[in-house]
């Protein structure tokens, strides 16, 4: 089954239900909900973001006092849902690591020029002897 919560802060996640276990519920593969809203049309689009883009967990426990109202998805809801999970299947990782690796190489690129710029600029010593 797959659940919606309403997070005190605003925020929906979306996931897998897995349990309820004391004071937290928990979502296997959560995603952020996130609406998008324009201003010619009365429905807002939507896309999910994974929760936590950046964490190695799959799981995660949402405490039951940070959920203001939690749901089980419409049908609709959960095909879509498990469209986008079955579109990432492992590309979404590779592809952000890859892109983290990416700027990390062009910062380094960037502060190597700066320091080669700052050493041409720097004028030449003239020998005291």
């Amino acid at each position: 089954m797959v659940k919606i919560l309403k997070l005190y802060n605003g925020e929906e996640v979306v996931g897998k239900f897995v349990t309820i276990k004391e004071d937290v519920i928990i979502l296997k593969s959560p995603m952020t909900i996130v609406y998008r809203f324009h201003p010619l049309s009365s429905y807002p689009s939507v896309k999910l973001v994974k929760y936590m883009i950046f964490s190695k967990e799959d799981t995660f426990e949402f405490k039951q006092s940070d959920i203001v109202n939690n749901t089980y998805a419409r049908n609709a809801f959960v095909e879509y849902y498990n469209h986008v999970l079955e579109s990432f299947d492992g590309k979404m990782e590779e592809s952000i690591d890859q892109e983290l690796r990416n700027a990390i190489n062009q910062d380094k690129n960037i502060k190597d020029k700066f320091y080669e710029n700052l050493l041409e600029q720097m004028p030449t010593p003239k020998n005291v002897n």
